[in-house]
């Protein structure tokens, strides 16, 4: 499949799920920042199919690789059916260290997780842009399921940044450590509990 053929995927289901949130929404439902973000999300994948779509007319073709489709299907099974499970800060970073393209940043714009230790932890940035999705982090968790963000925060006590909205995304109840409160005030970010 062609990258670009991807990226036409998940703008689709991208839209379909902008589209059920906006009807949430417009009933009363709190899901207005799942929406912000969901949108965003949306928006990057039409840039990167554009990109797709420039490179291949240039004759660059590249095709998705097939262990990173995998990764990223919904299809991924639990293999700790543990929800409750909660890493400590040393494994959190050792995970996080086995993904490649995980690297840590001072760069706002660059910037997908901020760790307790108020470690921003990025995947990928090109021209001041992120290049990648936020669920890219699945991939260093094989225990969490894919698209599980209420586990995946509830385990690792990260905090997620969306630097395109100055809003920074953590759970109801999530005890914030101070490193990441400062990192939300040095930025001036608005933190969104959902």
């Amino acid at each position: 499949m062609l990258k670009s053929e991807f990226h036409l995927s998940k703008i689709k289901e991208y839209e379909e799920k902008v589209k059920g949130l906006e009807k949430r929404v417009a009933q009363g439902e709190k899901k207005k920042a799942l929406l912000k973000i969901t949108k965003n999300s949306l928006e990057r994948e039409k840039a990167l199919y554009n990109y797709c779509l420039e490179e291949e007319s240039e004759g660059k073709v590249t095709e998705v690789n097939k262990k990173e489709n995998e990764k990223k299907s919904n299809t991924t099974v639990r293999k700790n059916n543990n929800k409750n499970t909660k890493y400590t800060k040393k494994e959190v970073l050792q995970h996080l260290t086995n993904n490649e393209e995980m690297y840590y940043t001072n760069k706002l714009n660059a910037t997908y997780y901020v760790s307790r230790e108020g470690k921003q932890i990025s995947f990928g940035e090109e021209c001041g842009r992120r290049t990648n999705d936020h669920r890219t982090i699945f991939s260093c968790f094989d225990d969490i399921e894919y698209n599980d963000f209420n586990t995946l925060m509830k385990s690792t006590g990260l905090l997620m940044c969306i630097p395109e909205t100055d809003d920074c995304w953590c759970l109801k109840g999530q005890r914030l450590s101070k490193e990441q409160k400062n990192f939300i005030e040095s930025y001036g970010l608005n933190l969104i509990r959902e």
